[in-house]
């Protein structure tokens, strides 16, 4: 195999044998398969790709391990491609979706903005509940809102275009900027 930028090359369509040699030696040196979707599994005759791809997890190992090979007809190369992603974590704050929110667009504003849209609500809680649990330190960030559900406080702390962070007693979170949460809480990006 010659190894490009991004993923190995070899000539020819060998996808399967790459298949059979990793599903059977990554197990042996302690991987275990967390995932895995191939052409082989798939019994569409309509489809007509050829590859396969796998996650692996392994004790002592930062991350999950991914390795896909895939057969292009047109170069008649089987190329290969590893890659170690971190695994992230998303615990759950808030259990059940509230009736209303208020929303703070600066936390010394006196009042806030009420939200009773139980739709809006429900997207809200996903994004704070599905944001990444952060280790990191505090942000240094623009802005700070925050919005109150019951008893509880949520910092939304943000002013940069790629990340924002949720932070409460229960600790902090990492989520990306998407418009459509700014949209929704009426904070200003």
């Amino acid at each position: 195999m010659e190894p490009t930028r991004t993923h190995y090359v070899i000539e020819g369509d060998h996808w399967q044998d790459i298949y059979d040699f990793y599903f059977k030696e990554l197990p042996s040196l302690g991987w275990v398969k967390e995932y895995s979707d191939s052409a082989l599994d798939d019994n569409d005759s309509e489809n007509d790709w050829g590859g396969f791809y796998s996650r692996w997890t392994k004790e002592g190992f930062v991350g999950e391990l991914s390795v896909s090979a895939s057969y292009n007809q047109y170069e008649n190369q089987t190329q290969v491609m590893f890659d170690q992603t971190p695994i992230h974590h998303s615990t759950k704050w808030i259990n059940e979706v509230p009736a209303s929110l208020c929303i703070y667009d600066n936390l010394n504003d006196e009042g806030c903005v009420v939200l009773d849209d139980h739709e809006i609500i429900q997207k809200i809680v996903g994004f704070i509940n599905d944001a990444i649990d952060w280790e990191g330190e505090s942000p240094k960030v623009q802005k700070t809102g925050a919005i109150v559900i019951g008893e509880k406080t949520i910092k939304v702390l943000y002013g940069g275009e790629i990340e924002l962070y949720f932070q409460s007693e229960i600790g902090l979170k990492l989520m990306k900027a998407e418009p459509e949460f700014f949209e929704m809480t009426g904070l200003n990006n």
